[in-house]
């Protein structure tokens, strides 16, 4: 796309042109931090590489990691107990989700189709998987909530769930 094809935005949207996610999450550490780890999800971070990266304090940064950490989407390791290395959970749907947003981000103010991309190799990638496991025949469901007809902010507030909107499966 040219420069000249480039869709004008309004001023409003301006100020988030930086910021992670164009806005949508605020202008916090941790967001700057989450989109420094989804852009490069395969490598090792480090506190004083991310505070290079996002330009935040070392303290902030460290904060945030833990906190990512808590919420169960990196671990962290202690290959040097002054210096630990933090990693994304292998296989992990909120950075599949994160990058799916990213993208979004991109397409939105761009006009591009970078999110159905991902979302067509994800698919493929889930699907090649499945059948690498043997497909239906090899098929042992996971525990997970079923959709029943609940609406998915009902979901996520967890004890306002109505126990007969979603229920526990087993393949079905």
């Amino acid at each position: 796309m040219e420069e000249d094809d480039l869709p004008e935005l309004p001023v409003s949207v301006e100020e988030y042109i930086g910021v992670p996610y164009g806005g949508l999450f605020g202008d916090t550490v941790i967001t700057h931090v989450v989109r420094e780890i989804v852009a490069d999800p395969e490598r090792e971070f480090r506190t004083r590489y991310l505070a290079k990266m996002t330009g935040k304090s070392d303290v902030s940064v460290r904060d945030a990691l833990e906190k990512l950490v808590d919420l169960n989407f990196l671990i962290k390791e202690y290959q040097d107990p002054q210096r630990p290395v933090y990693r994304v959970i292998p296989g992990s749907k909120r950075l599949d989700a994160l990058t799916f947003l990213a993208y979004a981000v991109i397409d939105d103010r761009e006009g591009t189709g970078c999110m159905r991309d991902a979302v067509f190799e994800y698919c493929r990638r889930e699907v090649a998987s499945w059948f690498a496991r043997g497909g239906a025949e090899a098929y042992e469901p996971e525990k997970r909530a079923s959709y029943t007809g609940a609406s998915p902010r009902s979901f996520l507030r967890g004890s306002q769930v109505d126990a007969g909107q979603y229920a526990e499966s087993r393949g079905g």
